[in-house]
């Protein structure tokens, strides 16, 4: 009877864990048959592009910072930062306060390096943004990009290792999507002018930054004619990235590094992002390096309203100082005085405080007014005080 019992049970035991496979071939047969099944699963639930094999995902998998480990003991001072971002990943509690301090003292070491451009190239926090944006579920919900410090951080470690994709994904993102930040519309256009300025520093080099500004200025500008709607979004997108672009190549015009074909280039562009009457343009046609131009500052100062300069912020309060004067400087050059005298009318009117001015004002006409000698020659002393002091 005890037999019969005990072959029962083993027979029972048997169908409930069926013993495992005995020979070689046999593992072999079962483990590809769970391996196509996992596969077959894996691109069920989250399909993606053919160029992208499934063996792909295990690689992101093992690639996750749950599976990484480094000593503290072994790494040096630069990596330090990225080793704590790391465990706080892999710990789940690495927020954005966290990922920002970790990623500026990391950013502080690679600048104090004598190649700048090169420790930020070596260094690995590009892949360990990338796998805590994906991790955190940053990469869906997209908070990172309302710190604008922390934005231009990420932008910069990514340009440096050519990491572009998500860059270009968050720049194209619509107001309905970044709905849940405060300030959305600024979003796209301050991602791009992060890309712009890495890209110079970090990247290819300023020609190469122009190169992605031109490629985003034809691809809205399509956008605007199909879409007259967007108009405003697309070009408040562009407007931050072409302004720096414009006092950058301030800077190169003076050192004698662009030449005038490649300006020529840029005011062309520069027609598509701004307005006929703006400072961009104003500034542009100023500074050309073979024919400057004092008409459109002109225009653009005489159609500035007190509303307007008002609402500036003390670094465009100064930068409509600077072009006032400029603009001034020129037109005495070609013998234009009383428009020389109007721009500095205009200057008295609209930034008394920036340029020491504590008289009255007159209205401003285009027409001469009475006792304009006696004012115009004011004007040009005080226009003598203010580019010599």
């Amino acid at each position: 009877m005890r037999v019969t019992l005990a072959l029962q049970w083993k027979a029972l035991i048997d169908k409930i864990h069926p013993s495992l496979p005995i020979s070689f071939r046999q593992s072999r047969t079962v483990l590809k048959a769970l391996d196509s099944s996992f596969q077959n699963q894996l691109d069920m639930h989250h399909p993606i592009d053919e160029a992208h094999p499934t063996s792909n995902h295990i690689t992101t998998l093992l690639g996750n910072p749950l599976f990484l480990k480094k000593s503290l003991l072994k790494v040096s001072r630069r990596e330090e930062p990225l080793v704590r971002m790391e465990n706080a990943i892999a710990q789940g509690f690495a927020n954005l306060y966290l990922v920002k301090d970790c990623l500026r003292a990391h950013f502080k070491d690679c600048n104090a390096d004598q190649d700048p451009r090169k420790a930020m190239e070596d260094s690995e926090a590009a892949k360990l943004i990338l796998h805590w944006l994906w991790s955190s579920g940053n990469s869906r919900t997209f908070q990172h990009l309302a710190d604008p410090q922390l934005t231009r951080l990420i932008v910069h470690f990514l340009v440096a290792k050519r990491e572009y994709n998500m860059i270009h994904h968050w720049i194209q993102l619509g107001d309905d999507t970044l709905e849940g930040s405060s300030d959305s519309r600024k979003i796209p256009g301050r991602t791009l002018l992060e890309l712009v300025v890495s890209e110079s520093r970090f990247g290819g080099g300023f020609q190469s930054a122009l190169l992605i500004f031109y490629e985003y200025v034809r691809k809205f500008a399509s956008c605007i004619e199909k879409e007259r709607e967007n108009r405003s979004r697309l070009l408040y997108t562009l407007r931050p990235a072409g302004r720096y672009l414009v006092n950058t190549i301030a800077s190169l015009v003076r050192e004698g590094k662009l030449s005038a074909d490649d300006y020529d280039k840029f005011v062309g562009f520069a027609k598509l992002w701004t307005c006929r009457v703006s400072y961009e343009r104003a500034w542009l046609e100023l500074h050309h390096p073979s024919r400057p131009s004092p008409d459109a500052a002109l225009k653009y100062l005489q159609d500035m309203n007190i509303t307007q300069s008002s609402a500036l912020a003390r670094t465009g309060r100064r930068n409509n100082v600077k072009i006032g004067i400029q603009t001034a400087e020129l037109l005495l050059s070609q013998g234009r005085q009383q428009d020389a005298a109007l721009v500095m009318e205009i200057l008295k009117q609209h930034f008394p405080d920036a340029i020491g001015y504590r008289g009255s004002v007159q209205k401003i006409e285009k027409s001469e007014p009475e006792g304009a000698e006696t004012r115009d020659l004011f004007d040009l002393r005080l226009l003598e005080s203010l580019t010599t002091g």
